[in-house]
């Protein structure tokens, strides 16, 4: 969707999930199952490698946490990865999303949770560097979100082979952060996925049900900025 130009929400807050983009999202996914290249349910309950490893599928959309898995259960099988293809006329954008802190304003002591966010990973200091290195490219496989950790780890070889090299160089680049959505925003657009992809509902129908329930809830919403 994103790809195609189209959005949930504009820049003011108004509802857009009715766009080309959206109908030509919907149109892939639902394609995709209806002539037999996705299936209807995840190959081995989800196990990606054992996927790959027992010839049941040539391709998987997943993300670069994967790599970490490919190394520990199957260090030796060949794979390659990609960035995701865009749709005539598009731009590439991917979704970055991943680990997160919050302090609660409304805590006991709000001032000491936001002092510990600050020390664990955004502190300029060696040590909190470190350690979002030391998290991105020894306890796990990632890109980090700091130019200052991305730096370092690339120094320490992190990125050096062909895959995380191409997830750091390629694929990180054209990342937007994962939307916000409140339960109500989000299930709009599951329903609407699910609808047309795997209930073979008609994408037009979908859209317009998800645009009512999502511009409803818009109208009170009271909270922080959705957008």
């Amino acid at each position: 969707m994103w790809q195609g130009g189209g959005d949930v929400l504009d820049e003011r807050g108004g509802v857009a999930f009715d766009s080309k983009g959206t109908r030509q999202a919907l149109a892939l996914w639902q394609d995709a199952v209806r002539h037999g290249i996705a299936p209807r349910t995840v190959p081995a309950a989800g196990d990606v490698i054992g996927g790959f490893k027992g010839g049941n599928v040539g391709m998987w959309q997943q993300g670069i946490w994967n790599v970490a898995s490919f190394k520990a259960f199957a260090p030796d099988y060949p794979y390659g990865v990609f960035r995701l293809p865009t749709p005539p006329g598009g731009d590439y954008v991917t979704a970055l999303g991943g680990w997160s802190f919050c302090a609660n304003a409304q805590g006991r002591n709000p001032e000491v949770a936001a002092e510990f966010c600050v020390w664990a990973l955004g502190s300029m200091k060696d040590d909190s560097i470190d350690r979002m290195v030391d998290w991105c490219v020894r306890a796990k496989t990632d890109v980090a979100p700091r130019a200052s950790a991305l730096e370092r780890g690339a120094a320490k070889g992190g990125y050096d082979a062909e895959v995380m090299r191409r997830f750091k160089d390629e694929i990180f680049p054209g990342g937007r952060a994962e939307p916000r959505y409140p339960p109500v925003v989000y299930k709009a657009i599951s329903d609407a996925i699910q609808g047309t992809m795997l209930a073979g509902r008609g994408v037009a129908g979908e859209i317009e049900r998800a645009t009512r329930s999502i511009d409803a809830y818009t109208k009170s919403y009271k909270g922080a900025s959705l957008i």
